[in-house]
């Protein structure tokens, strides 16, 4: 049986964390609808959900469990609007407006 012991998520599986995020988007209707391309679809959001990842470790807390099975993001009330430079430093100044 895998530990399912919940631990806050080590900076260099951030990249690994946005693929996981990603993975659990990518049949919401209104990503499908968004970006139709399945392929373009799973690159686009690993790119956008990385990004999330990264400012939620800066701005926040992200646990998973040692097999990443799971992931959860917290922001606290200050820092859920990103800044300009928030954005910046996530990686996420070419989302589309």
């Amino acid at each position: 049986m895998p530990d399912r012991t919940v631990i806050p998520l080590d900076a260099a599986r951030t990249k690994q964390a946005g693929a996981l995020l990603a993975r659990a988007f990518d049949g919401d209707p209104t990503y499908v609808m968004v970006i139709p391309d399945a392929l373009k679809r799973t690159e686009l959001l690993t790119w956008l959900f990385t990004g999330v990842v990264r400012h939620a470790l800066r701005r926040g807390t992200v646990h998973t469990t040692s097999e990443m099975e799971g992931l959860a993001c917290w922001l606290p009330p200050a820092n859920v609007h990103m800044t300009f430079w928030d954005t910046a430093r996530a990686g996420l100044l070419p989302t589309p407006l």
